[in-house]
């Protein structure tokens, strides 16, 4: 890897005078040739290379004047983000989170099963009287456990049902009493009825009596008329010898009337003639003048069509140019799929590449151990030709074999292969989308206007096109009425020169028609007056009346005879039917009917009070025993739910680090306490020997207090008294040992861990100046020996002693204008 940063700095104009600022810039360049250039592209890079950030690589590869302390003062919290971060723990902080909120989501299940059960509790309902309805009350408003609410129901339901069943039986014997009234009352009805007959007949009697005089003296005076008769039928017969005279009259009564109809005929002829002459008149004025109107409907067709045309040819292009922009987007989403997919192929393979990277320099470092483990007693070694093996390398249990390595390589160049495929896809489609946004530039600077767009174009060229195609019918509608008016007006013009000839024919006609009508009526008024009546109808119409007469007469006289029959035999009737309701009524016993009602009122009343009651205990049964139902369901559910929170409580306690009486220890943390134990082994390598033996950093065993999270917490062992302490009680110079001794053994640990990543450098500023002589030459050896292992320590001081021990140095000095100097040493 290959990295350039340029910082941010002012330079000189490259014209003129002054100065400008010149922007910060980067480079890194990959082992396989690709090069990244965007600032925070490049940090993801180094990140993802190093496994960790500019904070904690400062804190490993950096003793900062100052900060050599934080590290090692850190609390568990602190630590805990970066163990996270190099270790890839946060998979148990996941697991540990997951655990939470299952138990937190059967928790609040179980919170709402009580609330569902609460809820069907309350809808239970009792008689206000009821012994129980306290008890209702108190489990109602939580008084009282929940596991009594069935029992409680039940035994609510129970009392109802008892309720109910005496209800029933005084409802019973209620409907027994009330039939028994019925009956009685039935009894005086039917008495009622029958006096109230007795009261009608006899009415009808008082009635009918007196009618009798009166129809005797009708059939009297329908039998004196009878006898005229006789002289009725005489006067028919004269009028009758007179009929044949008659004809005369009806034959110029005919002639007559066909005269006067031929002339109202030719008169309603003529003045319809007359008036259909105007309204042709009318008709061939108003159709010359539309003649005239519409002499350029042809002009203005062409002129329509035209236009039409032109719009029609810009929508088309508008759609093509909507077509495309559509493909193009379609294209910019599988662009961004193919460039999406090629990311995810780049950080895989960015992957699999460290991967086989780092299992290929575990294998090169494991080579001796690999050859010492085939090496025989008596055989030479294949390195130095010895037959003798006094100390063969060991091998470590986690060092790759071959085939891991090249089964890494495999899925390495896989992973690369695939990742250059899908570059070339999103190139090739890259490519597409650029060509398609130069086809839609083009498109548009050819269809639409300045500062329009494809759609609000459409829109207008659609609205446009409608408007053209309406005109257009308009316009052909105007044509094709031009030609039929063109066909129409001349044959209107010979219509009513034939109307006019029409005319004077039917001037004529009724002129000769009248002229016959008056002769006509003359002839017609000297044979009337020769005769009784006006006409043959009115003298058979006499006749009949005669005739009619003396049939009513015999009519009538029957009538009468047979009224005053039927009247006396309904009198016998009426009569018969009194005599019959007097017997009736006096076998008939007499009841107190105001009594047996009041009565069937009361039971009524009571009757009505016991089945609203009954239906009360009837509701409130189905309801309570539907809410029944639904609680020993939610009962069963809670005791469910209930088991469930019981272990899963102890679970999620211990992964989150709340178990009572024991340190708080997260899940997350107690795996990365693992990873600081094998930390701390490294770095007390390096700090006893700096301290002589006398400290050793150890991982405390409680918090601070008893809130604190704990688990990476630090103590320090005092092996020269025997004492354990905080690490905060260290001396200036004790930190900065215990802080050097810490950022190599977690260094160490990094570099085991990251995947072959390797750091060869450290850099020390200050603190040196902390330290007495002994400890400072301690300090030294410890770094010389680093250094003996191909490991550059860069030490920033002022201290003079480390002059005088550093043979290769960068001598920085101030200058006298305020400027400054380098000078290197070997």
């Amino acid at each position: 890897y290959r990295i350039t940063r340029n910082p941010e700095y002012m330079r000189k104009k490259s014209r003129g005078e002054g100065l400008t600022k010149q922007a910060a810039s980067v480079e890194l360049e990959m082992p396989d040739g690709r090069s990244v250039t965007k600032t925070s592209d490049v940090n993801r890079e180094v990140e993802d290379i190093l496994g960790v950030n500019r904070e904690q690589f400062s804190q490993i590869a950096m003793i900062a004047q100052g900060d050599f302390r934080k590290l090692l003062l850190a609390s568990t919290e602190e630590r805990e983000a970066i163990f996270r971060r190099i270790f890839q723990t946060g998979k148990y902080r996941d697991f540990q989170e997951k655990v939470k909120s299952e138990f937190l989501a059967e928790y609040g299940l179980f919170e709402k099963h009580q609330n569902t059960f609460d809820q069907y509790m309350n809808d239970v309902t009792c008689q206000p009287d009821s012994p129980l309805r306290q008890k209702l009350e108190e489990l109602q408003e939580g008084k009282r456990p929940r596991t009594e609410g069935c029992g409680l129901t039940e035994a609510i339901m129970e009392e109802d049902r008892k309720g109910q069943e005496a209800v029933k039986a005084e409802l019973e014997t209620i409907r027994t009493e009330l039939e028994e009234l019925t009956k009685q009352l039935a009894k005086c009805k039917t008495r009622e009825e029958n006096e109230q007959a007795l009261r009608q007949e006899q009415a009808r009697f008082d009635v009918l009596q007196p009618k009798t005089a009166s129809l005797e003296a009708k059939l009297t005076e329908a039998q004196e008329n009878a006898r005229q008769n006789e002289k009725l039928q005489t006067e028919a017969g004269k009028i009758e010898a007179e009929l044949p005279r008659y004809e005369e009259l009806d034959v110029l009564d005919r002639n007559f009337r066909e005269a006067e109809q031929k002339k109202e005929t030719a008169k309603k002829l003529l003045s319809a003639a007359q008036r259909q002459q105007e309204m042709e008149k009318e008709n061939l004025r108003e159709l010359k003048a539309e003649q005239s109107g519409l002499s350029d409907a042809a002009a203005a067709l062409e002129n329509v069509r035209s236009r039409l045309e032109k719009a029609g040819t810009r929508l088309e292009s508008l759609e093509k140019l909507k077509a495309t922009e559509k493909q193009q987007e379609a294209l910019l989403r599988e662009l961004k799929t193919a460039q999406d997919g090629y990311q995810k192929d780049r950080d895989q393979a960015a992957l699999e590449r460290n991967r086989f990277f780092g299992l290929q320099q575990a294998f090169l470092d494991e080579q001796a151990g690999i050859l010492a483990a085939k090496l025989k007693e008596g055989e030479p070694c294949p390195v130095c030709g010895s037959t003798e093996h006094p100390a063969p390398a060991a091998m470590s249990t986690e060092a790759p074999t071959e085939e891991e390595v090249r089964s890494a390589e495999k899925v390495f160049h896989e992973a690369d292969q695939k990742m250059n495929a899908s570059g070339q896809k999103a190139a090739a489609l890259n490519g597409r989308c650029e060509e398609l946004a130069k086809q839609i530039c083009e498109q548009q600077q050819s269809v639409l206007k300045d500062g329009e767009n494809t759609d609000a174009a459409i829109a207008v060229c659609q609205e446009e096109l409608k408007d053209l195609e309406e005109r257009e019918k308009e316009a052909l509608k105007n044509t094709q009425r031009k030609a039929e008016l063109d066909e129409t007006v001349p044959e209107l013009e010979k219509k009513a020169e034939e109307l006019q000839a029409k005319i004077t024919g039917l001037e004529k006609a009724v002129s000769e028609s009248s002229a016959t009508v008056s002769e006509l009526q003359k002839r017609r008024s000297d044979a009337a007056e020769k005769l009784q009546y006006p006409s043959r109808e009115d003298a058979e119409k006499a006749r009949r009346e005669l005739v009619q007469r003396a049939a009513q007469n015999v009519k009538k006289e029957a009538a009468a005879r047979e009224d005053l029959e039927a009247h006396r035999q309904k009198l016998n009737e009426v009569s018969g039917k009194i005599q019959q309701l007097k017997q009736t009524l006096d076998k008939e016993e007499q009841l107190d009917r105001a009594a047996l009602e009041e009565r069937q009122h009361g039971l009524k009343v009571l009757q009505r009070e016991r089945e609203t009651q009954e239906k009360q205990y009837y509701a409130r049964i189905q309801t309570n025993e539907s809410k029944l139902n639904n609680l020993q369901k939610t009962i069963a559910l809670m005791e469910e739910s209930d088991q469930k929170i019981r272990w899963m409580t102890s679970l999620a306690d211990t992964f989150s680090g709340r178990m009572r009486g024991k340190e708080k220890v997260l899940f997350e943390v107690y795996v990365q306490a693992a990873y600081f134990d094998r930390i701390l082994s490294k770095a007390n390598v390096r700090l006893m020997e700096m301290s002589s033996g006398q400290y050793e950093l150890k991982r405390s065993g409680s918090a601070r207090n008893q809130r604190s999270q704990s688990g990476l917490d630090l103590d320090v062992v005092d092996h020269y008294n025997g004492s354990v302490r905080s690490v905060r009680s260290l001396s200036g110079g004790e930190s900065f040992l215990a802080s050097l001794s810490l950022a190599l053994g977690l260094s160490d640990e990094i570099q085991s861990q990251a995947g072959g990543i390797r750091f060869d450098t450290m850099f020390v500023d200050e603190g040196f100046g902390s330290l007495d002589e002994g400890t400072l030459q301690q300090a030294m050896r410890a770094l010389g020996k680093l250094a003996e292992g191909n490991c550059l320590v860069g030490i920033i001081s002022h201290v003079a002693e480390l002059k005088e021990k550093i043979d290769r140095q960068i001598l920085v000095t101030k200058d006298r204008d305020g400027g400054s100097k380098a000078e290197i040493v070997v």
